[in-house]
């Protein structure tokens, strides 16, 4: 029989937490005592609390991601190395030049010694600069290494836990501090270095680092631990317990004990004890929740701060949400803080009075934050959730529901169900949340049924945000004439807003009777607003009957929401729901238009928006809403010519194109093609991006100018900016040329003015056609030939000339094929290849005429 052996593979990738190429940059530090830049960290750790009144404002933390994308798990190490000054190059173009005179009253005048103001850069901070590294343990920012820099008496950071293979991640936070004894000397300077991260096998003898392992042991119980890397070349070490890694709710018996260990006894066990209750005053004097049995302490006080401190197994009891779950039940008014521990195994009958179901009843005025819920089982006579069954003015955030299924079985009266929350009645925040719990209605109402995946209805001034639901939502019962059905993937009924949330569970009303109205909607019933950045991908089905009946694939009445102005401004906007909607911009070329949902085009016969040739041009605006675009095909008919401009718009001028995602795009040109336009003449473009597909030129005769987002940026006419672009096509031309060849992993040429700042491309940029006519090819990984200026910007992608024929001459390069101006704080790191034959052949790392 035949037998394959595959070894598995460590796969580390480590990017900026925004998701950016860019290096990490801290910038405008100052010293100040460690207590004070602890506070500086805002609570999203990707930005800085308390920098207003400076210029520019400081960046003291970036967020990293480290991401597990091989097959096998792998613990980390982080550290920190300062580059060799002598070989590097300073983005800044060196160290301010500062002289220091000592005055005779002790003072010190400090002044720029030399005209220009810049000195050589000496990575002048190195020697006193710490790089703290965060982690968010309980729900805060934690320091967990105190400095990362060996220059500064810095060592390297090792996790206590392996990150799970198969797109496994954790983020930090790198904070740059300067400490309050840091002397004018240091003004102006700069450090310079790389965060260097090395994976290690988990298992031992296989490249692994020597790892010892701290347990917290209560009452002779594990309760946690973490791992320690032994020091290069030691085989022991004496560990003392990091209190920052102890669970929530637990404190060290002894914060001064000790344990030596060695390679070959590597555990230290230290022991812990429960906090002690507080008054529930506040979070300092929380009252720890540990058991069924605990919760019954909030009930003796609906106003108090408490916090979970283990995880809490409710099975097998019939659970009576805390404040009672009748008409008189009492609102809970304090904070609970699930500290990420989970209630699994939650259930509620849904008896008579059961009218507000979940762990809580009724929250208003409260905060819960950090809870999650494994296989609840919840049943309601008319508001139910995992959570809570009613909320008013409460702040919940990450929160989620894993599993399980909401129910609402009752003869009369209403419903409002969700995963999480059955309803909230105005100005709550749900932030962050998430529930793949089934929500099913399968009762007789004599009023409104509202369900949705994570809440059933969200009423005024209240806000969903970075929220998700992949349960099915389903309606099954019936409703009483002129009464309302809705039924949404996330929510059934929205007179609040959702932003940048999705859903992903199949939504059907099967509703008995004649309702009436109904609203069904992949992603909520009914919306009040637009939703911006939500979307929906469940199926969306209805078979009940009402005297009005409004389904949609994101919203049941999203046609009503999206009421077309005349394209006369951004508040006269008309909107693009549908495939066929685009038709609407070639009757008015000049219009203002939005995107109001991702739309797939992969099944369309797409004609580019402006037809063939450059007379109808695009001179509108056109705001993608950040929504994709899928499937875009451009492509000739069967034995016809490709067609001369192609892309989603052909030719563009004088306008405005932002906030566009094309995803896999097919794109074919005969000229001029990009997955955006063919040409974009004298129009600016932000934050435009094509993930994946192909941009192609193939055909006979004539020129070829190519890029995964745009063909040609400017012409001899006006210029075109560039900013924050971005492509992953692969570009290829492969026609036969008697004219000019200009390929770019981004845009084929720049023209004169025009300007890219902060673009980035990495597909492969290939040519493999043939050159009839001895003119010039120009590959770039970025641009092919660019006359303008490029900025911030990088190529990844490799570039290949394999052309055929005697061109006059061949640029190849990296980053372009041909500069006219130096790019500054650019980069590439593809690899360069050209086997093509020219008069003038120039081949460059980072531009064909890098020499020049």
């Amino acid at each position: 029989m035949d037998a394959d052996f595959t070894a598995g593979v460590l796969d580390i990738t480590v990017e900026p937490g925004e998701g950016a190429t860019a290096p990490l940059t801290f910038v405008n530090l100052r010293p100040m005592q460690y207590q004070n830049f602890l506070e500086e960290i805002n609570d999203a750790g990707n930005g800085n609390a308390n920098v207003d009144g400076y210029d520019p404002k400081p960046v003291y933390f970036q967020p990293v991601v480290v991401e597990n994308a091989g097959t096998l798990p792998a613990y980390i190490q982080l550290s920190v190395e300062a580059l060799d000054m002598a070989s590097a190059t300073c983005p800044e173009g060196g160290e301010k030049a500062i002289a220091i005179t000592e005055n005779a009253d002790g003072t010190e005048t400090i002044v720029q010694s030399s005209q220009n103001g810049e000195a050589v850069c000496t990575n002048g901070l190195a020697d006193v600069l710490k790089l703290v590294l965060f982690e968010k343990v309980n729900g805060s920012w934690t320091p967990i290494a105190d400095n990362l820099n060996p220059d500064s008496e810095g060592t390297s950071y090792t996790p206590g836990l392996a990150l799970p293979a198969g797109n496994g991640e954790q983020t930090y936070v790198v904070g740059a501090y300067l400490p309050e004894t840091a002397g004018n000397e240091y003004q102006g300077k700069h450090f310079h270095g790389n965060l260097v991260v090395k994976a290690f096998q988990t298992d031992e003898g296989a490249g692994a680092a020597e790892m010892a392992t701290v347990q917290w042991v209560k009452d002779g119980e594990t309760v946690g631990s973490y791992l320690v890397a032994f020091p290069e070349g030691e085989t022991t070490m004496t560990l003392k317990p990091d209190a920052n890694k102890l669970p929530a709710g637990y404190v060290l018996a002894d914060p001064d004990a000790t344990v030596e260990v060695s390679t070959t006894d590597k555990t230290a066990s230290f022991e812990v004890a429960f906090k002690a209750d507080g008054d529930g005053s506040s979070e300092e004097q929380a009252i720890w929740i540990r058991s069924a049995e605990d919760f019954s302490k909030i009930n003796d006080n609906m106003d108090g701060y408490y916090e979970l401190g283990s995880d809490i197994d409710l099975s097998g009891m019939i659970w009576e949400p805390i404040g009672g779950a009748g008409s008189k039940t009492e609102k809970f008014t304090g904070t609970l803080d699930g500290n990420g521990y989970t209630i699994a195994g939650m259930q509620i009958k849904g008896e008579k009075q059961m009218l507000h179901v979940g762990l809580f009843g009724y929250c208003k005025d409260a905060e819960l934050k950090n809870l999650v819920f494994e296989a609840p089982q919840v049943e309601t006579n008319r508001y139910g959730g995992a959570l809570a069954g009613v909320v008013s003015n409460t702040r919940i955030e990450n929160c989620q529901v894993n599993g399980g299924s909401i129910t609402w079985d009752y003869t009369k009266g209403e419903c409002s169900i969700g995963g999480l929350i059955g309803e909230d009645t105005g100005s709550s925040v749900l932030k962050d949340c998430s529930s793949s719990a089934d929500v099913t209605a399968v009762g007789t109402a004599k009023n409104k049924v509202y369900l949705g995946g994570l809440i059933g209805g969200l009423f005024l001034n209240s806000t969903i945000d970075g929220c998700t639901a992949s349960g099915d939502v389903t309606m099954t019962g019936s409703t009483q004439d002129d009464e309302t059905i809705a039924l949404g993937g996330l929510v059934g009924w929205v007179t609040g807003t959702a932003v940048n949330s999705s859903a992903s569970g199949n939504v059907s009303n099967e509703s008995a009777g004649t309702a009436g109205k109904i609203y069904v909607g992949g992603f909520a019933g009914s919306l009040s607003e637009p939703a911006e950045g939500c979307t929906a991908t469940g199926d969306v089905s209805n078979t009940g009957s009402a005297a009005e009946t409004y389904v949609g694939e994101l919203a049941g009445n999203e046609d009503m929401l999206y009421t077309d102005g005349d394209g006369s401004s951004e508040e006269q906007a008309i909107w693009i729901r549908k495939a066929r909607d685009f038709e609407k911009i070639n009757e008015n070329l000049d219009g203002y238009y939005k995107l109001a949902r991702g739309i797939d085009l992969s099944d369309v016969d797409f004609q580019p928006i402006g037809g063939e040739g450059s007379k109808n041009n695009f001179t509108g605006t056109f705001d993608g809403n950040g929504y994709k675009i899928t499937g875009l095909h451009v492509e000739a008919a069967k034995d016809e010519k490709p067609l001369k401009y192609a892309g989603l718009f052909t030719y563009c001028k004088n306008a405005e194109i932002k906030n566009v995602v094309l995803v896999d795009p097919q794109v074919t040109t005969g000229e001029y093609g990009g997955a955006l336009a063919g040409v974009l003449s004298s129009t600016n473009v932000e934050n435009c991006h094509v993930i994946g597909g192909t941009v192609t030129w193939d055909d006979t005769g004539g020129s070829c100018y190519l890029g995964g987002l745009a063909g040609v940026a400017g012409d001899a006419i006006g210029d075109s900016t560039l900013t924050d672009c971005s492509s992953t096509a692969d570009v290829t031309a492969e026609g036969t040329a008697t004219s000019v060849v200009y390929v770019g992993g981004l845009i084929g040429e720049g023209y004169l003015n025009t300007m890219v700042d902060g673009c980035t491309a990495s597909g492969n940029v290939t040519m493999t056609g043939d050159m009839q006519d001895e003119d010039t090819i120009a590959l770039g990984g970025l641009i092919g030939w660019m006359n303008g200026t490029a900025s911030n910007s990088s190529a990844k992608g490799n570039v290949s000339n394999e052309s055929t024929g005697m061109a006059g001459r061949i640029y190849v390069g990296g980053f372009a094929g041909m500069l006219s101006d130096p790019a500054e704080d650019c980069e590439a790191t593809g690899s360069v290849n050209n086997t093509g034959e020219a008069e003038n052949v120039y081949v460059g790392e980072f531009s064909g005429n890098d020499a020049m």
